[in-house]
């Protein structure tokens, strides 16, 4: 190498060296880390947030049938499929922060510096491009949903960057947070803000507008949102954004009735060549609000009946049917409109939502009518289909709930009314009338039959004509295989869904009824078990036995059908009484029950509801019919002293207050040891208010004082009488529960410590206590010596549960209560701590993962064994990063092996494995 080459080469490696440095600031570094940082990880990284945001715009999947949302990153379907781009966005911005950041101060000139050159000292940051870093992973954060790490982004911009345009960017993206977290009030302020301030740049005008439209439409203020709305059609520049936004306000008019405007925005979208979906909805949507104004109603239906007989809309044939019944309805054609809307059910393939709100409007309509049976069923078809988060989910629900318990009693009264006359019919006429329906039962067996064996065939010559086509299209591809053509692939799921509809992938995916696939099952197990079912005449829907077997000829078997039957009919009058409000139906149930029989368990209750209910329908004479006969037949009821006695509710209520004082006073005697006034207030209890509420509650407490004066034996067997009185209720659930515990015990030890306790009222506090112990302990089997400490005994416990190993991988823990402090911050600062100490270590933070209540656990994963991971705690302890703002009894944190982990998150008991970690990894 010549002497000029070294010099040259010298020169090149020194200007390098100078160019890589960040803790210089001149113009040579400036330049180049510019320059890397814009055409290297920046580039990069916007590009991967770009094809995010592309694949976030082909993932959504609009839902005509509601207003639609402004944004589209608000659905998690829609983002999920951005995740590994927005990672990549991340970690390229993250580069750009931490290889290419130059916050070190330029060498001051001499002399007195002008003001740009002030300004330019004065910049937190020289390279231009770290900002925008900053923007990215905050909006890259976003669009993952991580909205916390988000936010902090956008702030530190807003606070470190706050006189450049980016910081109004950044405020955006913020407002954009808040909506999304559904912090309304944080929006409005920001919103308000930005619009009062005179240098907001004019450039974001159109996303201001857009922005404020979204945070009025995520509150459902619809109103207030048609103002936002046309500001942002007028002043954003993105074609599909104002297509967007002229749907979504002609949705609003529609809603508000203003049906002309509504159809000036829908011809609009339709002329601006919008995709094919949105303009087919806004062809259905402005014919229906045509319709609803002042239009030609033939000419609109005629319009609508052309578009079935298009084949581009073979998939949007149950959006028509609905708009056309939706017409008719309007018009007062129900018969028509009935007939659209089970069209329109009927012929929805893949849009569950438009199948949903079809079933919906039948259900309305015959609930309106009423007819019940007929509401239930397409209201239970409803629910099938219906997405929970429908405005009106709840409601419906809640309606379907009442509708199918009101069929349900319906049926058991019909069924047992049914068998009760057939019982009382002659052998003869009886076989007769059974064997007519066992030859329905084989008729529809044979009908099913042929059918079957016809689909057969259809299906092997579809089968044939597929496999000619195939054929015939993998000729004209060149041999590509069937998935390789995407026409094949299209045909093929087309064909599936007419024949099969939506099905999920499970097994027994071809059965809509699951019930059949059990069926199935049960008969391979009788098989296996020796037993037949075939030979079973009672099981045969073919044999007289099998309807004979539920007709009550026993004087016992018919008076079973009269309790189900009077029960059945009560719930029915009580159903429209209390849960579908029709009170009419409910007078005429109630008294068909009294015409039925007056001497049952609801008669009583019956005539106050037939009093209430004339009372409401005003009807004061059939009202005081049924008050006379409360008070002439049932003076002592509770119903009769509330309608003759106007005091007596507070009455009652008084005397509820004086036995919860009683038994409160009983409480008492029992925490102070007492135990003989327990015994006596449990006697008073049972003698005077033997029907009350709290009588369960006195019996446990009983056995409870049993179990501090007597032996095991005895304890348990004043448990066991808890449990047998008083069953179905929480005292019933808590005997149990102990008597489980003392069955666990060792109870040899326990049974000669009870023995050597004396009933002694000046140590009866201690008794309680070592007694207590015992029960707590016996939830592990663990037989420990009352005498320990208590970290002694924690100790203990933990070394039967944990194994120390120090050559393991290990994991750091943080545990902290989420009531005293923001768990998410506190992990964004163990990540900060992460990159600022462990720069070169890509550690895994979790997100945080509930303990117990509102106590929550952070994991750092994770390290080669025990002296890494204690390096790692050492270090974080002292930091002031992560816990520099708290207090050192906010939060616990501790190192743990992998083998540990889960048994700690299984036995949850944070102070009992901190023992465990003091001994084995403090303790050196």
């Amino acid at each position: 190498m010549t002497f000029r080459k070294l010099v040259l080469f010298t020169v090149i490696t020194l200007v390098i060296s100078a160019g890589c440095s960040t803790t210089k600031n001149t113009r040579v570094n400036r330049s180049y880390h510019n320059l890397n940082a814009h055409f290297n990880a920046y580039f990069n990284g916007k590009e991967a947030f770009k094809a995010g945001t592309k694949k976030v715009e082909s993932a959504n999947k609009d839902n005509f049938e509601r207003i639609l949302p402004v944004v589209l990153y608000s659905d998690p379907n829609n983002v999920s499929s951005a995740f590994p781009d927005m990672e990549k966005a991340i970690s390229k911005a993250s580069k750009v922060i931490k290889f290419h950041s130059i916050t070190a101060k330029p060498k001051r000139k001499k002399g007195k510096l002008s003001k740009r050159q002030k300004e330019f000292q004065a910049k937190p940051e020289y390279n231009k491009w770290v900002d925008n870093a900053y923007l990215l992973m905050g909006k890259s954060h976003f669009y993952k949903h991580d909205f916390f790490q988000a936010s902090q982004n956008f702030q530190y911009i807003i606070s470190v960057y706050s006189k450049e345009i980016i910081s109004y960017e950044a405020t955006l993206w913020l407002i954009r947070t808040y909506n999304e977290e559904g912090k309304f009030s944080d929006s409005e302020s920001l919103l308000d803000q930005l619009e009062g301030d005179r240098k907001f740049p004019k450039k974001f005008n159109g996303e201001l507008n857009a922005i404020y439209a979204d945070f009025h439409l995520k509150q459902r203020h619809y109103e207030e949102a048609i103002p936002r709305l046309r500001k942002a059609i007028d002043l954003k520049g993105n074609r599909k954004d104002k297509i967007r936004y002229r749907f979504i306000l002609a949705q609003i008019y529609q809603k508000y009735k203003e049906y002309n405007k509504a159809s000036v925005l829908y011809a609009e979208v339709i002329k601006m060549n919008p995709p094919y979906e949105m303009a087919f909805n806004a062809k259905i949507n402005r014919a229906e609000a045509y319709s609803s104004g002042s239009g030609d109603v033939r000419e609109i239906k005629k319009q609508l009946l052309k578009m079935l007989k298009d084949d581009k809309n073979i998939d949007y044939h149950d959006q028509i049917y609905f708009s056309l019944a939706n017409i008719e309805q309007k018009e007062g054609n129900l018969k028509q409109a009935i007939e659209y809307y089970f069209l329109s059910a009927r012929s929805s393939i893949s849009n569950t939502n438009q199948q949903a709100i079809s079933y919906l409007a039948l259900a309305d309509i015959y609930f309106s009518i009423p007819d019940y049976p007929k509401a239930q069923q397409f209201y239970d078809s409803t629910m099938t289909f219906l997405s929970s988060d429908y405005p009106e989910y709840e409601k419906i629900s809640e309606k379907t709930k009442h509708l199918n318990e009101l069929i349900e009693n319906l049926n058991i009264a019909h069924l047992e009314d049914s068998v009760q006359k057939l019982s009382k019919l002659p052998s003869k006429e009886l076989d007769k009338i059974i064997d007519e329906l066992i030859a329905k039962v084989i008729e529809q067996e044979e009908k099913e039959k042929e059918l079957r064996e016809q689909q057969q065939m259809d299906n092997l010559l579809l089968q044939q004509n597929k496999v000619n086509s195939f054929s015939n299209q993998n000729n004209n591809a060149g041999g590509k295989w069937y998935f390789y053509n995407p026409m094949t692939v299209s045909n093929g799921m087309a064909d599936f869904k007419r024949k099969w509809g939506n099905r999920k992938l499970e097994d027994n995916w071809r059965r809509k009824n699951k019930a059949i696939v059990m069926s199935e099952e049960l008969a391979n197990i009788d098989s296996v078990t020796g037993t037949n079912n075939k030979g079973n005449s009672k099981s045969n829907p073919k044999s007289r036995e099998y309807y004979l077997q539920n007709i009550p000829f026993s004087d016992s078997a018919f008076i079973a059908s009269n309790e189900k039957l009077y029960m059945a009919m009560f719930n029915v009058g009580r159903v429209y009484k209390d849960k579908l409000n029709d009170y009419p139906e409910a007078i005429k149930s109630f008294e068909k029950l009294i015409a039925k029989n007056d001497k049952t368990d609801y008669t009583i209750t019956t005539y106050y509801y037939l009093y209430q209910l004339n009372m409401l329908e005003n009807k004061k004479d059939r009202a005081a019919f049924y008050k006379n006969l409360l008070i002439t037949k049932f003076p002592e009821s509770q119903y009769t002293k509330m309608l003759t006695n106007p005091n007596f509710l507070e009455e009652q209520e008084a005397e509820k207050k004086k036995v919860n004082v009683f038994y409160e006073q009983t409480y008492v005697a029992y925490l102070q040891g007492n135990y003989r006034k327990v015994a006596d207030n449990c006697k008073i209890a049972d003698s005077l208010y033997s029907n009350h509420d709290l009588i369960p509650k006195f019996a446990f407490l009983k056995a409870l004082t049993v179990g501090k004066v007597t032996d095991v034996s005895t304890f348990k067997l004043a448990l066991k009488k808890v449990t047998t009185d008083f069953p179905d209720t929480p005292e019933k659930t808590a005997a149990s529960e102990m008597l489980t515990y003392l069955e666990n015990l060792k109870l040899d030890s326990l049974q000669n410590h009870l023995a050597s306790l004396q009933f002694n009222k000046e140590n009866t506090d201690s008794n309680r206590v070592v007694f207590e112990e015992f029960v707590d302990t016996s939830k592990t089997n663990i037989e420990i010596d009352p005498t320990l400490s208590q970290a002694e005994r924690l100790l203990l416990e933990a070394e039967k549960i944990y194994k120390f190993s120090q050559s393991e991988q290990h994991y750091y823990v943080s545990i902290v209560d989420n009531k005293n402090l923001d768990v998410n911050r506190l992990r964004f600062n163990i990540s900060s701590f992460n990159i600022e100490v462990f720069s070169f270590i890509d550690f895994d933070v979790s997100q945080p993962i509930i303990l117990d209540g509102d106590v929550q656990m952070l994991t750092v994963k994770s390290f080669k064994d025990k002296t890494e991971a204690m390096a790692y705690f050492r270090h974080i302890s002292v930091n002031p990063i992560a816990y520099g703002e708290l207090k050192t009894n906010q939060y616990r944190h501790f190192v743990i092996s992998a083998t540990n982990y889960p048994l700690f998150y299984k036995d949850k008991n944070v102070e009992k494995y901190i023992t465990f970690f003091t001994k084995n990894y403090l303790g050196e």
